[in-house]
């Protein structure tokens, strides 16, 4: 998926083994909802995971809509390196950002 700063309230959306160039991640604002249903086609069906942890069979009589959560989590870490200095370590960008 993309690189997205830590301060931006988004959703990714990020399509699982998409079998053509055309299903791309999909990076909208925090502040939007997603409507997703499938196409009605003759006894079809997918699987709908969620945050890579909850699957559920999604047929075309099924809705999912999607949206930023009102709960959050604060988390604390040693502030030791710049959110830039980790980005230029893990993927080897040289000069200054």
């Amino acid at each position: 998926g993309p690189i997205v700063y830590p301060e931006l309230n988004n959703l990714i959306i990020m399509p699982i083994c998409p079998h053509t160039l055309t299903n791309r991640p999909l990076l909208v604002s925090g502040k939007r909802k997603i409507s997703v249903c499938m196409v009605p086609k003759l006894n079809e069906c997918a699987i709908l995971t969620v945050d890579g942890q909850r699957q559920i069979k999604f047929d075309s009589a099924c809705h999912a809509e999607i949206k930023v959560s009102p709960y959050y989590v604060l988390l604390a870490a040693k502030n030791e390196n710049s959110y830039w200095d980790v980005l230029k370590t893990k993927l080897g960008w040289r000069g200054y950002i």
